[in-house]
């Protein structure tokens, strides 16, 4: 298998890196072609661990809007293929990686092309009509060279449906969280006092990358409005870093929330989340979502808007709430409502170990092989 990667940050990265260690162990050759433009500190670190699993590994440079160096990206690609393969599945992964696996397909017509999209980027609301055009002809002219889709959610299969690609296989896979033991008090207050808080606020947590798609504004002018009617104490803290990040801190100055908004930067995610009591989730849209199924895995009520799997994550009013997209008003009565009652945030956060317990790392590579094997019976088959 020859997995194609240019966004190596985020969940995707984090997909890949749980996908094809388990792959190994089920006996696969997995070739993972990646782009350093814009890697996390998690994928350099993960890289090792790929490498240590047997993965051979290739840096080809990507970038993640189209790009005339993406010429130069498809013929690394081509050479590599032509000295280490033929390759019977090429797996592409998000926007980029799936376009140039899709046109692989070119120079290799017998390899078969499974593209994963971890969330179409026309499911973006922020496209101007041209855009969403362009973007919408290109996926159509690429479904044609695509023997599978894999799907992170029912979610994403309605963009599917709608983009018309019903007539190419697909399976919806949910993704995997990495299910920890719940914090300790003791892991818990260190991981506060190490944020500079006193042990007694009410902690509204954000991880994602401070980007337009995450709309971590959303959340911020929801906390605003929660904080100007809540008597007690609370924070909102954000776990992540990007192009927002400037931007975003002089709002919290505008809004008057500077003195209870931390910008942690970027930090392991599903390590920050324990000093958490509530997982806040304000994407304008995504594909699954494993920031989700950490938060829950970690045993946190989740204040969420329905995109990607947090319907199937999330059920109203038992593990969290489910809020509309853009909706700050209803995210800041949510917030009030969580934060007056530690008992409730406590039942949530046991139902929401429970829900996580079925996204596991093993599941999610069992039903990627059933997938893979679909897609070359079939295409034996359209041979004979």
């Amino acid at each position: 298998m020859l997995h194609i990667l240019e966004a190596t940050a985020g969940g995707t990265a984090r997909h890949v890196a749980q996908l094809l260690p388990g792959l190994a162990r089920e006996g696969v050759e997995n070739h993972l072609a990646y782009s350093l433009l814009r890697a996390d500190a998690f994928m350099l670190e993960a890289l090792n661990a790929l490498r240590e699993a047997g993965v051979s590994l290739v840096e080809i440079p990507m970038r993640r809007s189209p790009h005339p160096s993406d010429l130069r990206a498809w013929a690394g690609l081509v050479g590599y293929a032509l000295r280490r393969g033929p390759f019977d599945i090429v797996h592409g992964h998000s926007s980029k990686g799936g376009a140039l696996a899709r046109l692989l397909k070119l120079a290799f017509p017998r390899s078969k092309v499974v593209y994963n999209p971890h969330g179409f980027v026309t499911l973006s609301p922020y496209l101007k009509p041209a855009e969403r055009w362009l973007y919408t002809a290109a996926e159509s002219a690429l479904a044609r060279l695509t023997d599978g889709f894999i799907l992170g959610s029912t979610y994403e299969h309605r963009e599917y449906e709608r983009l018309g690609f019903s007539k190419v296989p697909f399976r919806i896979i949910p993704p995997a969280g990495l299910f920890l033991e719940p914090p300790s008090p003791v892991e818990r207050e260190f991981l506060r006092r190490s944020w500079g808080l006193q042990g007694d606020e009410v902690v509204f947590g954000f991880v994602g990358r401070l980007d337009l798609p995450k709309a971590p504004e959303v959340a911020m002018r929801a906390f605003a409005e929660f904080v100007s009617r809540f008597p007690g104490r609370a924070k909102l803290v954000l776990v992540g870093d990007g192009p927002l990040r400037p931007s975003l801190e002089a709002m919290a100055k505008d809004l008057q929330i500077a003195h209870a908004t931390l910008f942690l930067g970027y930090q392991e995610g599903r390590v920050a989340m324990r000093g958490f009591d509530v997982f806040v989730l304000s994407s304008a849209y995504e594909s699954a979502g494993i920031v989700l199924l950490e938060a829950a895995g970690v045993g946190l009520p989740i204040l969420t808007n329905p995109v990607g799997w947090a319907t199937d994550i999330v059920t109203q009013g038992v593990n969290g709430f489910i809020y509309p997209v853009g909706d700050a008003v209803s995210l800041a009565r949510f917030m009030g409502i969580l934060a007056a009652d530690p008992a409730l945030r406590r039942r949530m956060g046991e139902e929401s170990r429970k829900k996580a317990s079925g996204f596991t790392v093993e599941r999610m590579v069992r039903e990627t092989l059933a997938f893979y094997g679909e897609v070359l019976e079939a295409c034996s088959r359209d041979r004979l």
